[in-house]
């Protein structure tokens, strides 16, 4: 258990947090450190303003001060933390366009990261505890819901992607011609306006414009950067981003060709400032298709044309981008004409249109769609000690009850009960066992007995037959169903828990 660890025990646990790193590595932490080389003043009113929401929502729960994340969260207090963020923006009459994350990923690109990232929650929600629990917070099981319902409060327009949001965020900035707020270090990339957001290093204050309020900030300049690096062309941004590592193209041997050596966590500001400088220096002067190939000439054989593709597609977006004429499932969403563009199950049959507009408009977690899509889950790890069970384990029912539901799309007969000769349809589940991640598998059965709700016919269904099913999974018998009954409808989820 935490509480009783040894001082080595704990320092190898902050390591194990440590080293798991992920996006640009090294990037942000070089540009917050030279703000003054390659950040301008910016003022903020009156406009509309892309928001990064995901990683806006966690850099803002670090910052709620006494948000008790080693006992699950106090919400009251997160709650009052986004309102007062949100009405930042109110103030200045800024109009924020909250974009989330999907959970969709082009060819399973991003699979390890979602892997590092789930294995550093985990180790994190291990190490955190009352005394650590202020430098170590875990993100809550209802913060993303509770982040939502604040900005939607606010009349903000609120829009969950399919797939990961940093394209469609960097091309609705192109298309709309507004900035985007993010402390993400692969926006450095985009060639985009950026307003660096990295509270408390790099935070926001008021200052007065003909009379009214307005927020007073740091822009990064995409100019001022490649000047800086002997004019590098824009066009050449992409390969930066992947040659200094990223999240969907890993090169480690190109990387080490271009840089010197894959840079590691523990590395400093001037390591970066020279990694950037060896590979601006090694592109400037070079066409974009000489570059390519000369990347490609250190990739192992039976990788070259699936690199080719990661870095073709990485151009082309970039191109869509910087030109403003890619196609925008954000803006259709805005528009409310995205019911042309479907989202596909794993075995490519399309989800119900309610489903997909309703899991657009953030009424859905997006981990979700790892389900229908991938047959996958990982858990968002939450403080846990290292000898109990895993958390999610005392909901193992209700997560095969909504799994099943959202895997009827492909298999109608799908039940929660099995037979020998049923076909088996199994998800791989991440689960945590001590301190590692495993891989366990939860089985359904397409055998047609006592089949689950259709996910495509769940709007049609009766409050009686919702219920229980309900009753059903939760093993609700009819005393207790009378007991329940007792209470108002807002109260009888909690009663049944």
């Amino acid at each position: 258990m935490v509480q009783s660890a040894t001082k080595y025990q704990l320092k190898a646990m902050k390591k194990e947090i440590e080293r798991i790193n992920v996006g640009i590595k090294g990037l942000r932490t070089f540009f917050k450190s030279n703000q003054n080389q390659f950040m301008v003043d910016y003022v903020l009113h009156s406009s509309t303003i892309i928001v990064d929401a995901n990683n806006v929502l966690y850099k803002l729960y670090d910052t709620c001060s006494g948000s008790n994340a080693a006992f699950g969260c106090d919400y009251h207090l997160v709650y009052s933390h986004f309102v007062e963020f949100c009405s930042l923006f109110d103030t200045c009459n800024v109009k924020p366009i909250m974009v989330f994350d999907g959970g969709l990923d082009f060819d399973n690109r991003k699979e390890m990261t979602r892997e590092i990232r789930t294995k550093k929650r985990m180790a994190t929600g291990i190490y955190c505890n009352p005394s650590r629990q202020e430098r170590l917070n875990v993100l809550p099981l209802f913060g993303t819901h509770i982040f939502t319902a604040v900005c939607k409060k606010h009349n903000y327009q609120v829009v969950q992607c399919d797939y990961e949001a940093d394209d469609e965020i960097a091309l609705l900035s192109s298309i709309l011609n507004c900035p985007v707020l993010s402390g993400d270090s692969d926006f450095f990339i985009f060639g985009i306006e950026l307003i660096l957001y990295n509270p408390p290093s790099v935070s926001f204050s008021f200052i007065k414009v003909n009379g009214k309020r307005a927020i007073f900030c740091k822009m990064f300049c995409t100019d001022r950067f490649l000047k800086e690096y002997g004019s590098l062309p824009r066009s050449h941004l992409p390969l930066v981003g992947i040659l200094l590592g990223n999240d969907y193209v890993h090169l480690e041997s190109s990387q080490k060709v271009w840089s010197g050596k894959v840079m590691s966590k523990e590395e400093g500001i001037m390591d970066t400032h020279r990694r950037i400088k060896k590979v601006t220096s090694r592109l400037r002067g070079q066409i974009i298709k000489s570059a390519l190939e000369e990347i490609l000439s250190t990739v192992p054989h039976n990788k070259k044309e699936e690199v080719r593709k990661l870095i073709e597609y990485s151009l082309r977006r970039d191109r869509e981008i910087q030109h403003g004429k890619g196609v925008s499932l954000v803006t259709k969403i805005l528009d409310e004409t995205e019911h042309d563009t479907a989202i596909y199950s794993k075995n490519n049959n399309p989800l119900p249109q309610w489903f997909s507009t309703a899991y657009r408009n953030c009424n859905f977690p997006s981990r979700i769609l790892h389900i229908i899509c991938n047959h996958k889950f990982h858990h968002l790890a939450q403080v846990e000690k290292e000898s109990r069970p895993y958390s999610l384990f005392s909901a193992i029912d209700i997560f095969r009850a909504f799994s099943a539901i959202l895997l009827s799309v492909d298999y109608p007969d799908i039940s929660l009960l099995g037979s020998d000769s049923a076909e088996t349809v199994e998800i791989e589940l991440g689960v945590r066992v001590g301190r590692k991640l495993e891989q366990w598998t939860v089985p359904f059965y397409n055998n047609g007995s006592q089949r689950v709700p259709q996910l495509r016919d769940i709007p049609e269904l009766s409050f009686r037959v919702r219920l229980a099913f309900f009753n059903d999974v939760l093993k609700i018998d009819e005393t207790s169903v009378g007991i329940t009954d007792l209470f108002p409808d807002n109260f009888k989820l909690f009663i049944c828990s």
